[in-house]
C-alpha cells in the first residue's frame, strides 16, 4: 500500500493478515537490496520530509482498500505486483515493461483486430486524457522537451517497444529525444500507474468501464 502513495516510505518489512487468527510479517531482501541502493549511490529522491498531510494521504489509501471491492476491480494481484517492481534493479527493463504492463492491465481491453482505433496505444492515450481532467493533480510533463501528453504517449509506446524488442532507446537524438531519459520515461509510467489505481479505489465503476469500453 505504501507504494501507491505519492511520498513512498520504504519499510524492510510488511506485515500481513489473512484471517482473524493468521498473520505476521514479510521480508523481500532482494527488494530491501535494490531500494537501498537509491540511497548508497546519492539520489537526493530517495530521502524526503515526511509531513502531516503525507501520513492522511496514506491513512485514506488504507481506509479505501479496506473497503474496496475486489470483486469489481481486483486491485490486490496489482498491488502485489507493484511491490514486487522495486525488487528490480532500477535500470533494469523488465521493471519499466512492468509498470507498462499495470498500466495496461488497469485501463485496456484487448483490441479489435478489425478496429485500427482500438489499440493499446490508443486506448491508454484516450482513457489516461479522460481521467486527467478528473484528476485536481495531474500528471507533470514538465520535466520533457514535449508537452503535449498524446505526443509524450506516442513516444513513451515507442520506447517501450524499443526495450521489448531488445533494443536501447538512444534519449540523446531522434524521437525518444523528447523523453530526455530513461529515469524521466519511468518516473511518468510509474507515476501514471499509481495514479489510476488511486482512482480505481475512488471510482472503481468507472475504472471497470473505462477498461472494457
Amino acid at each position: 500500500m505504501l507504494d501507491l502513495a505519492p511520498v513512498e516510505l520504504e519499510v524492510g518489512f510488511k506485515f500481513f493478515q489473512w484471517d482473524a487468527i493468521t498473520k505476521g510479517f514479510s521480508v523481500q531482501p532482494s527488494r530491501v537490496f535494490q531500494v537501498l541502493q537509491g540511497g548508497a549511490f546519492g539520489d537526493q529522491e530517495f530521502f524526503f520530509q515526511v509531513t502531516r498531510r503525507d501520513i492522511d494521504v496514506i491513512a485514506r489509501l488504507l481506509r479505501q482498500l479496506q473497503s474496496h471491492d475486489e470483486k469489481l476491480i481486483p486491485l490486490q494481484p496489482l498491488l502485489n505486483q507493484l511491490y514486487q517492481l522495486k525488487t528490480l534493479p532500477f535500470h533494469s527493463p523488465l521493471r519499466f515493461l512492468g509498470y507498462f504492463g499495470l498500466l495496461e492491465s488497469l485501463l485496456t481491453h484487448a483490441p479489435k483486430p478489425d478496429d485500427r482505433y482500438d489499440s493499446i496505444t490508443r486506448q491508454v492515450k484516450t482513457k489516461l486524457a479522460l481521467l486527467e481532467n478528473r484528476w485536481s493533480s495531474r500528471l507533470d510533463y514538465s520535466a520533457f522537451n514535449e508537452t503535449r501528453p498524446g505526443k509524450i504517449w506516442t513516444k513513451m509506446y515507442s520506447c517501450r517497444s524499443q526495450i521489448a524488442h531488445g533494443t536501447a532507446p538512444n534519449f540523446d537524438r531522434g524521437e525518444m529525444a523528447a523523453l530526455k531519459s530513461y529515469k524521466h520515461a519511468l518516473r511518468l509510467v510509474k507515476e501514471t500507474v499509481k495514479a489510476v489505481m488511486s482512482h480505481a479505489l475512488e471510482e472503481p465503476q468507472l475504472i471497470n468501464d473505462l477498461r472494457n469500453c
